[in-house]
């Protein structure tokens, strides 16, 4: 198989972030292919955004500036798993937070239940899964 992209992200730079070597326990992918006398032949995988619900790891909080930054996350579920404990959530300024005021806010909040929303991504640094968040909702 030789097509790998990220959902609705069509350029050259997608196979520098997703490919065959960074596919992570955890990602919500597409699988496409054919399916041809009783066998299925893929032909391409898409990374999908996603959402992952967990609590926010006290005093995990890191600003550099506005709302970029990251904060840890641990749930009890895929991610947890394969980063072998919490792992990163990693905003932007654009990263939109619901019920919460961005980054600043979640620093002082405690450990609140989060749903954070965007594409999980491997880390090569760290070898682990990392959530680049487009949202990031406190539940109630």
């Amino acid at each position: 198989m030789n097509e790998y992209g990220i959902c609705f992200i069509d350029n050259w730079f997608t196979n520098e972030l997703f490919n065959s070597s960074s596919l992570v326990v955890g990602q919500r992918i597409f699988v496409g292919g054919t399916y041809l006398s009783n066998a299925f032949t893929p032909r391409m995988v898409s990374l999908r955004r996603q959402g992952v619900m967990g609590s926010l790891v006290a005093n995990s909080v890191n600003i550099v500036s506005g709302n970029q930054g990251s904060f840890q996350m641990q749930n009890d579920g895929l991610l947890t798993y394969s980063a072998g404990g919490p792992f990163t959530v990693d905003t932007v300024n654009q990263t939109i937070f619901v019920n919460i005021n961005g980054l600043g806010g979640l620093q002082v909040a405690g450990t609140p239940n989060l749903l954070a929303r965007g594409l999980v991504l491997y880390d090569p640094a760290t070898q682990k899964p990392v959530v680049w968040a487009h949202r990031v909702r406190v539940l109630p």
